[in-house]
């Protein structure tokens, strides 16, 4: 989705309900299997807690805006506020009825059997002209011990336009995620407690509430067991969101006094990252992308600039969630410590890779994925060199899409006892991360040299 406003590094769509409704539709006009979330302030405690949970977020094609302190978030921080919230308990029952008026059938996944009769009693008579294409009530526990293939058989044979999963979060998004290719729904909606509203097990707050932002005391109050936890975690990750955000617009409008002496985006062209697109983003403010538009990968320049505003800050986001979306890797290049304060505040510096070595990024993205080269002579600066990009090579490793650690010798003519113990000390330190080291493109005379020191695990 293009037209996003960013809170707390989760793009939400800058829509309103109605524009919600309108999009969804279009979508599923479009026949191509898509996944919208709505995500609330609960999303950010699942966030801090477990980063792959943003991934998930991310890599989805739209997210609607389920919680007021996020719109009112947007108003404080951003350069743009969201128009409205876009509840899942408003936008289920609006979008049942579009389906209804156009002809398109619905397939509700998830909740109780009990539920799902009640759900369907109900809409009969609210919507007599809409089509559920069939329902299932998966069992309680974790979704791997489901009957997954008959789920799935049993929804493609049913073939429905729309298929609201209510599942919760994270479950019902990582279900879709899974599935969603092999499903062929034109819409997958993680939808939540929605069907609870519809079949009358929970009851909406006042209209004066939910225009308030007050919707979770009327939740809270009538249903304090299950929920008072929920919102005391959900409290403190707004609170540390919403510190570190305040933190970064102090930070980023300082002065800078100490600005980087040396620009490396000529270091980074002159790499010829034919496997990459590069994005580059310039001290006036503009963002380039060079390369080709199938590259396997992306890599954000940063090397440009030395802080950021608004503009720049939801740039990268929608760029990482492009990236998710297409399953390509991405890696953050050169940012400035302000930059890389607001990395790992944003979430996005845990889950792409933040390299500062050209030497590195060539080896994740250059092309067919060089390996490092080991220099000709034991010069300790260029020794150094090469194992500082060794070493963001290996803190990559731990990011999907990147390569292992490979050491090319084809330039090395004879291997000395000084350039082995070098290997040696690097290959101890990968070993306890769990990374092996190994070497490629030796000469017989290195590699019989290698085998004479005690090194054959390199060549094997």
């Amino acid at each position: 989705m293009k037209n996003t406003i960013p809170v707390f590094g989760i793009p939400f769509a800058n829509l309103t309900l109605e524009e919600a409704v309108d999009h969804c539709e279009a979508l599923v006009s479009e026949r191509t299997p898509r996944h919208l979330l709505t995500a609330n302030v609960d999303f950010l405690d699942c966030c801090e807690r477990d980063p792959e949970q943003r991934r998930l977020i991310l890599g989805g094609d739209g997210v609607f805006c389920d919680g007021m302190p996020l719109v009112w978030a947007s108003r404080l921080f951003g350069s743009r506020p969201l128009p409205e919230r876009v509840a899942g308990s408003d936008l289920v029952p609006r979008l049942l009825e579009r389906c209804a008026a156009r002809g398109l059938s619905v397939y509700f996944f998830g909740s109780d059997p009990e539920t799902l009769d009640t759900v369907q009693t109900r809409l009969a008579s609210q919507f007599p002209s809409l089509k559920v294409a069939g329902t299932a009530s998966p069992p309680v526990g974790q979704m791997e011990d489901w009957d997954n293939e008959a789920f799935v058989k049993s929804i493609r044979e049913a073939r429905p336009d729309v298929l609201l999963v209510a599942l919760g979060f994270p479950k019902q998004d990582a279900w879709i995620r899974r599935f969603r290719d092999r499903l062929g729904v034109p819409l997958s909606i993680g939808i939540g407690a929605s069907l609870d509203f519809i079949a009358g097990k929970q009851r909406r707050s006042p209209r004066w509430m939910q225009r308030t932002g007050l919707e979770w005391l009327w939740r809270l109050a009538t249903d304090p067991r299950r929920l008072a936890g929920r919102y005391w975690r959900d409290f403190g990750a707004l609170g540390r969101a919403t510190a570190r955000q305040a933190a970064w617009e102090i930070v980023r409008r300082l002065p800078v006094l100490f600005p980087r002496r040396e620009s490396r985006t000529a270091l980074l062209n002159g790499l010829r990252l034919n496997g990459a697109r590069t994005v580059t983003f310039g001290c006036d403010g503009r963002i380039s992308e060079t390369g080709r538009e199938d590259a396997g990968a992306f890599v954000c320049d940063l090397s440009g600039i030395e802080t950021a505003g608004p503009e720049v800050t939801d740039s990268l986001v929608n760029l990482a969630a492009r990236a998710l979306r297409e399953g390509k890797p991405l890696a953050f290049f050169s940012p400035s410590a302000r930059l890389r304060f607001w990395l790992r505040g944003s979430g996005l510096g845990e889950l792409f890779p933040v390299v500062e070595s050209p030497l590195a990024l060539k080896a994740l993205f250059g092309e067919q994925r060089r390996a490092l080269p080991v220099p000709h002579s034991c010069v300790s600066r260029q020794m150094a060199t090469v194992e500082a990009a060794a070493l963001e090579v290996a803190g990559a490793a731990a990011f999907p899409g990147s390569s292992p650690i490979r050491l090319d010798m084809g330039g090395v003519p004879r291997l000395c006892r000084r350039r082995f113990d070098w290997l040696k000390q690097m290959d101890q330190t990968f070993s306890r991360r769990g990374i092996a080291l190994k070497v490629e493109h030796a000469s017989p005379p290195v590699a019989d040299q290698l085998i004479l020191f005690g090194g054959r695990q390199f060549i094997e």
